[in-house]
């Protein structure tokens, strides 16, 4: 009988590709048998763990935006408590001042010019001011003291100098500012009226109506054609580039920027300042300022008709279109003009290549 030569001492062990064949479909086996009972637990928990952490994160969300709410609700109500209780106080010094300016008993110009300091100080910016400042100046004229006059007339003319001043640089703030100092001696019937041009840095025009794409900075040309010793005031007249006729008016020392001024476009305005003036009976000085300025920073006098904001409105639709048109044609352009470009380089330079690689002929 032959012995088994694969089980004796003499047999072969098992060749190693084999042993790590067998390894691999053990494997293979235990990841098939283990895959789906793996996939059947692992995914729902991982659907609840990502499903949690969008869940606190959408919480998170809405709490923040609720405390935002909140806050902002919290705001809003106190702003408003404070609008009210502001215009209730305002409300009552208005009246209290109002009335004592206006009492038609006879009363210390002094007191007068108290209650017409306080008003200016807080309502300057919602009342023209200037017919007050005239009837005090005409009050202070009639008196027989005259040493008090010029005390009078002093304080009158600290309490416009700083109205002035305070409003010119609320103005100036999105405006232009100029200043001219002129000599009264050359104003006079006998001589040219002097006058000087005042060259904007910018327009202060809001809207695609008042001003043209690439036109310069308008320039306004102030002449001083007479001037009133008596009443302390002057006589200009105004030429801009933008405007069609030119504005002549009296200038005193009451006149205020914020509610005297003038409309050169729907959304431009100018506003001439006398801030000193000195006459001594042969010679003397003025000093004007010229503001220009936008509309949204006159005062409440200067509330936008109610066609001016429809065609303002009208215009605003049409703009952003006329932007979008411009802007898809830039980038239609763009894109057409680099697809040219790589279209005609392809042929080209694949010519190119060939004809630099090819052997030059002998």
């Amino acid at each position: 009988m032959a012995a088994d030569k694969s089980s004796g001492p003499g047999a072969t062990a098992p060749a190693p590709a084999e042993a790590k064949r067998s390894r691999a479909d053990s494997a293979k086996w235990v990841l098939q048998t283990l895959a789906m009972p793996i996939a059947l637990v692992a995914l729902p928990l991982l659907y609840q763990w990502k499903a949690s952490e969008m869940t606190q994160a959408a919480n998170a969300e809405n709490q923040r935006r609720e405390a935002a709410e909140q806050q902002f609700r919290l705001y809003t109500d106190l702003m408003s408590k404070r609008e009210e209780a502001d215009t209730a106080v305002r409300r009552g010094l208005f009246d209290k001042l109002v009335g004592s300016y206006l009492d038609p008993r006879p009363g210390d110009p002094g007191r007068r010019l108290v209650a017409l300091e306080l008003l200016s100080l807080n309502f300057h910016d919602s009342l023209n001011l200037s017919p007050l400042f005239w009837d005090l100046d005409r009050e202070i004229n009639s008196e027989a003291n005259r040493p008090r006059v010029r005390e009078l007339r002093a304080q009158l003319d600290r309490i416009a100098r700083q109205l002035k001043s305070r409003q010119a640089s609320m103005l100036e703030i999105d405006g232009w500012r100029g200043g001219w100092d002129i000599d009264l001696a050359f104003v006079s019937p006998g001589q040219a009226p002097p006058s000087k041009t005042f060259a904007t840095s910018r327009s202060v025009a809001e809207d695609g109506g008042a001003a043209i794409a690439g036109a310069p900075p308008p320039q306004f040309t102030v002449t001083v054609l007479q001037h009133d010793p008596e009443h302390r005031r002057l006589f200009v007249k105004i030429d801009g580039s933008g405007q069609e006729h030119p504005l002549s008016f009296w200038l005193d020392p009451y006149d205020f920027p914020l509610t005297n001024f003038s409309r050169t476009s729907r959304t431009e305005r100018i506003a001439v300042m006398l801030n000193d003036y000195r006459w001594n009976g042969s010679e003397g000085g003025a000093s004007i300022v010229l503001l220009y300025f936008p509309s949204s920073r006159s005062g409440a006098k200067d509330r936008p008709y109610i066609d001016d904001l429809i065609a303002r409105l009208a215009r605003q639709p049409a703009a952003a279109a006329s932007a979008n048109t411009s802007a898809n044609t830039s980038a239609n352009t763009s894109a057409n003009t680099s697809a040219n470009a790589a279209s005609g380089a392809g042929p080209g330079a694949a010519s190119g290549a060939a004809t630099t690689a090819a052997p030059s002929p002998k």
